[in-house]
């Protein structure tokens, strides 16, 4: 893409497990680097989710440091004057006029609940009008069996792809088996892959040494890469062990082995290198020691079965050193440029005879040298530009405020909800999401006796003790009638008590809540908001076997109680409690509108909804700083996530009562009654959407 190409997005480029690693690996190396050509290439914000605050923010100096390295940032790189600012929105200030996308180059898992709060961070997004791209890396936890201790955290993390505007491989290679993964899962819409091969040459940041002859023909071998099986270093320095007995060229020259020991290889490599002096084992380099045991080298070897991209045989051409690799998968996509010796590494014999050959004929290497230097290397900046190119293409019109746009904006997310429910129901058959699928959540605040009374009913008639992916966590927003006191003398392993040192309001107090983080789904109740066993254990099994669908709404009956008296029973509430509707709303997946218009509870009682943890933090992505009750987001926030973002979805509803809800809000200033102008707005939409979403 020429320099002088309109196309200059935003892009916030979220990063995590990146910073502060100072063994980087290929993945690490991919994101320093690409951040460092997009940043002269596109309005570059260098972002992270940060947890505390609930959503995404920018990075601060020493974290840009941790990123690049102290003194060593781009040229257009800058400290955001919003950066480590508390207690707002990222969204505050966001100009939507522009062409922004949420680009992701890591693997989210290698951070802690770096998976969920990728998700968290694509549904905030959404609500923003931004688009998500992901680069990525390859299946290999998944499709090597030598891997499958890593297969669940890297299952769900494909799955959240699925929600991406755009993904793009490293090589094609690794899009093809991505797109084979999902045809098997049955994914009919699927997000556009299109791959960015990653720079065959300019990893090491020292100039390539191109032109390299005969002298360097001499050296050692160099081998580099984080010694596992898969890499098969083992297995290279066997079959140069036996090439050493029958030739005498490769008996004179040493191997040099720079890379950490997985575990799993660790005893036998360690003994194999106290047999063998000509082994000299590296460990971590840094780059210009990786540079100076290039330029001594005659040739490397890489000798992995299963590669997305294959980062040593790109840094070794790139230094002027052939490469011994394997003529399969990414590797040879390298490979074709020139410079590679390739054969079938699986092949033990015929990795003996490359190493033998390379070794031995001199008119080889000097071939291979020649290849090298005739070889036209593409940059970072030539990644770069493939990534910008491939965005324009998907880009559009940026997100509008008409109907029109509106209307298309639900119909790409309709699609890509379609289809991430299908991909959550294929990975969910072998490992699941999130460790608790269903989070019952209540906030409260000075309500000792209700939220006593609803605790004990859940744990005790509600929740079944042998689900252990279901749990209870009560958000107390700095009570002081004794609530707390009485909440920490539950002993229960179901049971979390989260507590606040202030009062927050009763928005505000769930804002908190929904940054809670490690479930899949959330069902949202008052203190007074009593569930009903008959329905719970159904409701779950529907969202088991609906898993992914972004909500669910349950039918609401209401009781009228100020307050909790000690003759109250909550059997006597369900019993009394009357349904809202005198038509209940079919079960099963139904259109996001029509459920809307069926469950005026949508947007009355938080009660009636169960959120996929994601949308929940989106729907409370807000400061909340407005006088109460003064517009739909200051009294009903959901309600705007619900239409706005997921009116063409289909949710699913649940018909028979579920739970008794107290009509009765007198008991706390902080639980807003929203009468008035407010709330007649909300199923206006609903019925706004439903009209401009008819065929």
């Amino acid at each position: 893409m020429p320099s002088a190409d309109p196309y200059r997005p935003c892009i916030l480029y979220t990063v995590g497990s990146t910073l502060g690693y100072v063994r980087r690996s290929g993945i690490h190396r991919v994101v320093v680097e690409a951040a460092r050509a997009l940043a002269t290439r596109a309005d570059l914000h260098l972002v992270r989710y940060d947890a505390l605050e609930g959503g995404l923010r920018h990075l601060d100096a020493d974290e840009i440091d941790d990123l690049f390295g102290p003194g060593d940032w781009p040229a257009n790189v800058r400290v955001d004057p919003r950066a480590r600012r508390i207690g707002r929105p990222f969204r505050e200030g966001f100009d939507r006029s522009r062409p922004t996308w949420l680009l992701a180059p890591e693997v989210a898992w290698h951070e802690p609940q770096g998976t969920e709060k990728l998700a968290r961070a694509i549904s905030q997004c959404r609500a923003w009008g931004v688009r998500a791209a992901h680069i990525f890396h390859d299946l290999i936890p998944i499709s090597n069996p030598l891997y499958q201790g890593a297969a669940a955290p890297h299952a769900a993390y494909v799955a959240e792809l699925v929600r991406a505007d755009l993904i793009l491989p490293n090589s094609t290679h690794s899009g093809d088996q991505l797109a084979a993964y999902w045809a098997a899962q049955g994914l009919v819409d699927r997000p556009p892959i299109a791959p960015a091969l990653l720079p065959d040459g300019g990893f090491s940041r020292a100039a390539p040494r191109v032109d390299q002859g005969p002298s360097s023909q001499d050296g050692p071998i160099i081998m580099i890469g984080t010694v596992e099986p898969r890499k098969r270093q083992m297995q290279v320095l066997k079959a140069f062990a036996a090439a050493r007995t029958r030739s005498a060229e490769a008996a004179r020259r040493k191997m040099v082995v720079i890379g950490s020991i997985a575990p799993p290889v660790a005893d036998d490599f360690n003994a194999f290198i106290a047999r063998n002096t000509w082994v000299d084992y590296r460990s971590y380099v840094s780059d210009a020691e990786l540079a100076a045991a290039y330029a001594t080298a005659a040739f490397s070897v890489f000798a992995s079965d299963d590669e997305g991209y294959g980062l040593p045989i790109s840094e070794s051409l790139s230094a002027g050193a052939p490469c011994l690799c394997a003529n399969f998968g990414a590797m040879a996509e390298i490979a074709e440029g020139g410079g590679c010796f390739t054969v079938d590494v699986r092949d033990e014999a015929a990795l003996e005879a490359a190493l033998v050959t390379l070794c031995e004929q001199s008119s080889e290497l000097a071939r291979l040298h020649r290849e090298i230097a005739a070889r036209t290397f593409k940059t970072w900046g030539d990644y770069a530009d493939a990534l910008l190119k491939h965005m324009a293409e998907r880009d559009g019109a940026a997100i509008g405020e008409d109907e029109a746009a509106q209307t298309s904006q639900r119909r790409r997310i309709a699609a890509a909800e379609a289809a991430y429910r299908t991909a959550c129901l294929a990975t969910v058959r072998r490992h699941p999401l999130r460790p608790i699928f269903l989070r019952v959540l209540i906030s409260t605040y000075n309500r000792r006796d209700f939220v006593m009374a609803n605790v004990k009913w859940l744990l005790k008639s509600v929740i079944p003790m042998r689900d252990i992916d279901i749990d209870l966590v009560v958000v107390d927003g700095g009570s002081s009638d004794g609530a707390v006191q009485a909440l920490r003398q539950i002993d229960d392993p179901r049971f979390t008590l989260v507590e606040s040192p202030v009062n927050v309001g009763w928005l505000g107090g769930w804002r908190e809540a929904a940054k809670l983080r490690d479930a899949l789904y959330v069902w949202t109740l008052g203190d007074d908001d009593f569930i009903r066993p008959s329905a719970f254990g159904a409701i779950v099994k529907a969202l088991k076997a609906n898993v992914g669908v972004p909500l669910a709404a349950v039918n609401v009956g209401v009781y009228d109680r100020p307050s909790w008296g000690p003759s109250d029973h909550v059997e006597d509430i369900l019993a009394q409690a009357q349904a809202t509707a005198d038509t209940p709303a079919q079960s099963g997946l139904i259109p996001m509108a029509w459920a809307a218009e069926q469950h005026a509870a949508l947007f009355t009682t938080l009660s009636a909804i169960i959120w996929r943890a994601d949308v929940l933090s989106t729907a409370f992505d807000r400061a909340f700083d407005q006088p109460p009750v003064s517009g739909i987001i200051e009294a009903a926030p959901w309600t705007d996530i619900i239409l706005g973002q997921y009116g063409a979805c289909d949710i699913l509803s649940w018909g028979p009562p579920a739970l008794a809800a107290n009509a009765n809000a007198s008991g706390s200033d902080d639980r807003p009654v929203r009468p008035g102008p407010v709330m007649p707005r909300a199923p206006a939409l609903a019925r706004d959407v439903g009209r401009a979403l008819a065929p």
